[in-house]
């Protein structure tokens, strides 16, 4: 793992600038100063940084200019990982910096919202929501963050879902041998 890997992992904003302004770091090759660099594990230093729930970090990150958007290879996107942490401050930064949303990973067709939905983070899902999050996108089977939120028994997500306009009729397209 780099150096911003590790910084942002961290949660060291301190040091990401640091390394920032170090001009004899080389620039794409592993443990440079390139914030879009992946890790070993495919992550780049503003994925790390949601994950942590580091928000010094992501505006660090960001001011350097880093792609909000960069997938991993399974198509989480640094959105995507600060939801499932249930990082809503850090979620709100991102959407301010041009976070896509309504972006679907590639293995299930998930997107941040169903995330929210999944882990019952109500504040993730409001922040996504407000963001113009679509609250009746449906993932590879069919299935809506809604009828997520209703089987995991998140009742205030459910209700935050409901109130924000999102179809409550149920289709899931379930694989049958």
């Amino acid at each position: 793992m780099g150096k911003l890997h590790e910084a942002a992992k961290g949660g060291n904003a301190e040091q990401i600038n640091k390394i920032l302004k170090k001009p004899w770091l080389p620039i794409g090759r592993r443990g440079s100063r390139d914030v879009n660099e992946k890790d070993e594990e495919g992550f780049t230093p503003l994925m790390r940084a949601a994950e942590s729930g580091s928000l010094a970090c992501i505006q660090a990150l960001v001011a350097a200019k880093a792609d909000i958007n960069l997938k991993h290879a399974t198509g989480i996107t640094a959105l995507m990982l600060a939801t499932v942490k249930g990082h809503a401050t850090c979620i709100k930064a991102l959407v301010v910096a041009g976070a896509d949303v309504n972006a679907k990973e590639r293995v299930n067709g998930t997107t941040a919202l169903h995330f929210a939905a999944l882990f019952g983070r109500d504040d993730c899902m409001k922040s996504l929501v407000a963001a113009g999050a679509d609250v009746n996108a449906k993932d590879n089977k069919g299935a809506s963050a809604f009828q997520m939120a209703s089987m995991y028994g998140f009742s205030t997500c459910v209700q935050t879902l409901k109130t924000a306009g999102a179809n409550d009729s149920w289709s899931i397209h379930l694989d049958r041998p």
